[in-house]
């Protein structure tokens, strides 16, 4: 049997320091799979020097410790083997945009705990391993349908000593004639928790938001920009909801006997269809999108919700990193996955008999895959997945491609908007695919 050999490394020499960079690689591990440790001769590494792994061709993995913070230009260039890069901890400091991985093979893997994540580093795709075990694949924000009733139950309850963090957006073009709810609302009434946060239109305003605190006269409201990713943090008692510029706020305070927390779960998006009295109507569902939400009792972190599609079902929902379990969908319909800033989601593409259209997916079938379409007329089997639709005439709304039951493609139709192009928008890779054909 052979025996495992550790790698070795070349590590900077600088005294009177704690701290230390990788500077390269002096001998490959026998498994190619490098693992960083934490401490080199008693100090941290905190950072991975420029092209300290260039051209390492051989190398299939790579395992960063909790503690750095810096990854140098072109540190994994070259590295054509690469295919799985581990971060145990919080992403660095810079953004890996120059790191030189190339994203049509390799993911990020991270602790679902850890913070600073988008739905992709250096273009690579970002993915966690929940506590069931499944595949999860971080997305940028989940995003409610108009003509849905999604909503998520926290299975939490605000106490006078919650901290609440959430990052939220609206969609441009709809109107909202009644209250739509944010969080904090339960079953379409207002007066259940200290805070309750809503989003509304008028005939006078672009975008109007309002925050509500029920069981004691006070509210406040403003005018936000539409489609604007906007900040609410409440604690104790005081609450602000502020757009990222600071454009835009809402401040209000309750007084300290009113800070007893609720008495309903949180509910994010309340069904999505909460109004004054409880009285549910259509026209105050609102397209919206959630980024991120943690509730925190003094430092304990007591939800920690990440938007996520299980690659097990396909699912899109709330990994709570704090609970360690999937928060799904609780209304009806299903949630989205957002789309990354740039491309807008459209109800299907076509292509015609005649024309030629088709899309090279990247992918070779094999006997455990299996496909979920949905498209009119309906689509049986793809028998080239170099050649998607080639040779059909159809409207394709979506279409999942598991292997050996992971999701490895989950394409919805879109608009890149820059060049005006529709194609397919890959979920699991973080890609837009054109038409390949004429």
């Amino acid at each position: 049997v052979p025996v495992w050999r550790p790698a070795e490394f070349a590590v900077s020499n600088v005294e009177d320091t704690a701290f230390a960079y990788i500077l390269g690689l002096t001998k490959m591990p026998s498994d190619k799979r490098v693992r960083i440790p934490g401490t080199i001769d008693g100090r941290t590494v905190v950072g991975i020097c420029d092209e300290a792994f260039d051209g390492q061709t051989k190398l299939v993995e790579v395992s960063v410790p909790a503690g750095v913070r810096e990854i140098g230009y072109s540190a994994f260039r070259g590295c054509t083997s690469l295919t799985r890069v581990i971060f145990a901890g919080d992403a660095p400091e810079s953004d890996g945009a120059e790191a030189g991985l190339d994203p049509s093979k390799c993911v990020v893997s991270v602790d679902p705990a850890a913070d600073g994540w988008g739905a992709t580093w250096c273009g690579c795709p970002v993915v966690f391993a929940g506590a069931d075990g499944r595949p999860y694949r971080k997305m940028e924000c989940v995003e409610s349908t108009k003509d849905g009733g999604q909503y998520v139950n926290t299975e939490y309850i605000h106490k006078s000593n919650t901290r609440i963090e959430c990052e939220v957006s609206a969609a441009k073009e709809q109107r909202i004639d009644r209250w739509a709810a944010v969080f904090g609302a339960c079953n379409g009434v207002w007066t259940q928790n200290a805070f309750a946060f809503f989003i509304k239109d008028t005939d006078t305003t672009d975008g109007w938001a309002r925050y509500n605190r029920t069981r004691e006269e006070g509210s406040n409201h403003t005018q936000f920009p539409r489609d604007f990713r906007s900040r609410i943090v409440c604690e104790g008692k005081n609450a602000t909801w502020t757009t990222p510029g600071g454009e835009s706020s809402i401040t209000l305070s309750i007084s300290d006997d009113k800070v007893d927390g609720g008495v309903c779960p949180l509910l994010i998006f309340d069904k999505n269809k909460a109004t004054e009295g409880g009285v549910v109507e259509d026209n105050s569902k609102a397209v919206m999108k959630l980024y991120s939400f943690k509730a925190y009792e003094g430092n304990k972190v007591m939800r920690d919700l990440k938007p996520c599609i299980d690659m097990t079902t396909g699912e899109v929902g709330l990994y709570d990193a704090a609970a360690c379990k999937m928060r799904g969908n609780a209304g009806k319909g299903e949630f989205q996955a957002g789309l990354p800033e740039g491309y807008e989601r459209i109800a299907y593409i076509e292509s015609t008999k005649g024309g030629g259209q088709y899309i090279d997916t990247e992918y070779v079938g094999t006997e455990q895959t299996k496909i979920e379409i949905v498209s009119n007329p309906k689509i049986d089997a793809i028998p080239d997945y170099a050649k998607f639709l080639q040779g059909v005439t159809a409207r394709l709304s979506s279409c999942k491609i598991f292997d050996n039951g992971v999701l490895v493609r989950d394409f919805v139709p879109c608009v890149e908007q820059r060049t005006g192009k529709t194609g397919l928008w890959d979920l699991i890779g973080g890609r837009f695919y054109g038409n390949a054909g004429s």
